[in-house]
């Protein structure tokens, strides 16, 4: 995908930074309201871009230079991205969920933007450049989070980063990063909060 693109892509990432910082504000029924209706919404989308030609013509018109070449057949990025926030919201406390939400939205678009542009030394199909990038970030954006708990907020980002970077698989079907990044975060930080010796 050419950098223009990504950057279209990335920028739908960033917006939805939108969801942990209006969280700090609304209760856990409303956010969960709103991200439900966005869930139910996009995939009533997704479920007319595969069923009817019409609607296929329309969004390969009008946003198919922002589809990677296998959501042409399956459900796109910012389906999984409404989804793993209402997961977030769903399975994990306040802070932890704005936490992995913002992993999800800031650390994951910076990873993807500055892998294309410094990422010539790669490992397993991710640059170290995207990876270091996605690990400072995620790291500044925990520790102004969860202040009160270094040592979570440092775990979560750091299995986020792994996770993120890590072709992940169950069978032939590979693991959207956009779920796995903030559920395998959420829970390390959460391990971590509720463990007596690694929280004293």
């Amino acid at each position: 995908m050419q950098y223009t693109n990504e950057l279209g892509r990335k920028a739908i990432h960033l917006g939805s930074s939108i969801f942990p910082l209006v969280y700090l504000f609304l209760s856990r029924d409303v956010m969960l309201g709103i991200l439900g209706g966005l869930v139910l919404l996009a995939l009533a989308l997704e479920s007319l871009r595969h069923s009817l030609s019409t609607a296929r013509a329309f969004f390969q018109r009008w946003l198919g230079h922002l589809f990677r070449d296998f959501e042409h057949s399956t459900l796109v990025g910012a389906t999984y991205v409404a989804l793993g926030c209402f997961l977030s919201v769903l399975l994990f406390p306040r802070l932890t969920a704005v936490t992995v939400m913002l992993f999800l939205s800031v650390s994951d678009a910076l990873a993807s933007l500055v892998g294309m542009k410094f990422g010539r030394a790669r490992f397993l199909d991710k640059s170290l450049a995207g990876s270091a990038a996605f690990f400072a970030s995620a790291l500044v954006l925990a520790l102004l989070v969860l202040r009160h708990a270094p040592l979570a907020a440092a775990v979560g980002a750091a299995v986020a980063t792994i996770v993120e970077a890590l072709p992940l698989r169950i069978g032939r079907f590979k693991l959207d990063d956009n779920l796995v990044i903030p559920l395998a975060s959420g829970l390390a930080i959460s391990a971590v909060q509720a463990s007596p010796l690694l929280s004293a």
